[in-house]
């Protein structure tokens, strides 16, 4: 086993501290620095310095079945597999607004994480030009990662590994969510246009107690209007997540999200 860790710019010490537990505890860990780098190329640093054949990109906050692993190699098997994605489950939450954050991100069909995360060595060079972004890379390097597997007819399965996910529970952490989707989505949106509607999905839900002061001014009627499109778009997805009751606490959630994203 080896630990890689690509610091992008810390300022908290993390590669002495890294070297000195190692040291201490005798961990074959390598220290690469990689000042002004962002997740997307510090990801692919560490994998480039790696050895395995298969790369698996997770998130601090993930949480592996036990079969994780000899899963995912099990689905690896047949060489014309060239990517898989992972299912995902969320850690039951005590919290309502955990609850309600659940509900939300099930509407992935299946439970299944939509974007690809687990590929062979070999596709690394279709990430060479991977934009260097803080929130979408994963968007980013699913369509480079599936362009490249067409065109060199390779398959993208479904493994049975799985993720576990927390969901965030407090106001807070729900506002620091949207507050660093909106700090980068500027290059998002530059990369992929289409990512356009994220930010009118913001605007929608944080505009919420703007329109409610419309009502009382000559603009009541375009007040009414917002009130329409804001209600029929939660319709929508309120029938799509019927199964689950958190889920009518949603408009909530995003309410807060939105908020975060207009101030970052």
């Amino acid at each position: 086993m080896n630990i890689i860790i690509v610091d992008g710019g810390s300022d908290d010490g993390t590669p002495e501290i890294a070297k000195n537990w190692a040291d201490k505890f005798s961990v074959p860990l390598k220290v690469i620095v990689a000042p002004n780098k962002r997740m997307a190329h510090s990801r692919i640093i560490g994998a480039k310095n790696g050895k395995g054949e298969i790369i698996v990109f997770l998130d601090a906050d993930d949480r592996v079945s036990p079969n994780f692993f000899v899963n995912l190699l099990s689905s690896f098997q047949d060489p014309n597999i060239g990517a898989a994605h992972v299912k995902v489950k969320h850690i039951k939450s005590d919290s309502y607004l955990g609850k309600a954050m659940i509900a939300w991100e099930r509407r992935c069909p299946g439970g299944r994480w939509p974007y690809i995360t687990v590929f062979r060595r070999s596709l690394l060079p279709a990430l060479e030009c991977v934009k260097d972004m803080n929130i979408g890379e994963d968007h980013d390097r699913h369509v480079r990662l599936k362009r490249f597997c067409e065109k060199h007819k390779l398959r993208i399965i479904q493994s049975n590994a799985c993720v576990y996910r927390r969901p965030k529970e407090s106001w807070r952490s729900i506002f620091k969510l949207g507050e660093r989707s909106g700090r980068s989505i500027g290059a998002y949106v530059m990369c992929y246009p289409s990512a356009f509607k994220f930010i009118l999905w913001a605007i929608l839900n944080a505009s919420l107690p703007l329109a409610l002061l419309l009502v009382m001014t000559p603009l009541k009627y375009l007040s009414t209007a917002y009130f329409a499109v804001y209600l029929a778009v939660w319709i929508l997805f309120l029938l799509k997540g019927r199964r689950d009751r958190w889920i009518f606490l949603s408009p909530l959630t995003q309410f807060i999200v939105g908020l975060g994203f207009m101030w970052g």
